[in-house]
This record gives C-alpha cells, structure tokens and sequence, in this order.
C-alpha cells in the first residue's frame, strides 16, 4: 500500500499517526540514531486506510502489541522544515495505556520496522529535558484526560 505523503513544487503533504503510549507516570518515546530529537511511535497513513488502522497496524509493527482499545486525542497540523524542504503534516496522535506487564518488556528495545530506531520509557515529568518533535509533545500528560479531540497548529 502507498503512504500518503507526497511532494509538490514547493514542499511535502505527509498524514500521519502517532502513539501517546504510557502506563502509569510513565510515556514512550522513539529515539533514531543521528537524529538530535525524540519522537512518538508512529508512521504514516496508507492511501484508503483509515486512522484507527493505521495506527493499530503501526504499533504491530513497531513493538508487536495488538492494540485493541485506543482514543483520538488530538489532530495537530505541523509546519517545519526537513531536509532544506516545507512540510506541512496532518497527524493524529492516539492515547493508549498499556498494563505495567510491557514496562520492562518494552524499554530499550528496537522498533521492529527499522534498524536505527529503539524506544525507552520516561517519566511524564522529565519529558522536558528532551528536545521533542512536534512540540506537542510536550503538552501531551496535560491533555491526556481531556475527553474531547485537540486540534493545535504548530512545529
């Protein structure tokens, strides 16, 4: 199946989804080797997938966790620069709280769909001290009881 990502004359279309993965006081982030920031698990929409697939097969394939139970928490529409290029994305970020029987099972590990990429967990409070991509990230354990969707514009 085909992402839906594509290229224009003057940058990139990407739509995305992205996992709010925590248990407890506890969140998981995704770091990628040469990379100087952190990120949500994750990955982009096929074309005529809808988000809920996505983001359930995105987490099979990433930790091997068949999620069955997941919530829409917010829609951020983000405008940055990669690689000398403009990219406007759509991503959906998605809550899932997980049992404490995957703290230790997951930490450290390789995501399973790329070499380069491993996930830990952090504490909610501490999430600060890393440099974030999107930046919402960082408002995530505010919002994570907030019962309706968030739509933010940002970077």
């Amino acid at each position: 199946m085909e992402d839906i990502s594509f290229y224009t004359n003057e940058g990139r279309f990407n739509f995305r989804v992205a996992a709010y993965v925590t248990c407890g006081d506890k969140m998981l982030i995704e770091h990628t080797d040469g990379v100087d920031f952190v990120n949500l698990i994750g990955g982009r929409v096929h074309l005529g997938e809808n988000s809920i697939d996505a983001i359930k097969r995105e987490i099979k394939e990433e930790i091997g966790i068949e999620v069955k139970k997941q919530r829409l928490m917010l829609i951020a529409e983000n405008f940055f620069e990669w690689q000398g290029k403009k990219v406007h994305e759509m991503l959906y970020i998605y809550r899932i709280e997980l049992a404490k029987k995957y703290l230790k099972q997951l930490d450290g590990i390789n995501v399973r769909d790329h070499d380069n990429q491993h996930i830990e967990w952090v504490e909610k409070s501490k999430i600060k001290s890393y440099v974030c991509k999107p930046e919402i990230i960082y408002q995530l354990p505010k919002l994570e009881n907030n019962d309706g969707i968030i739509h933010k514009i940002g970077k």
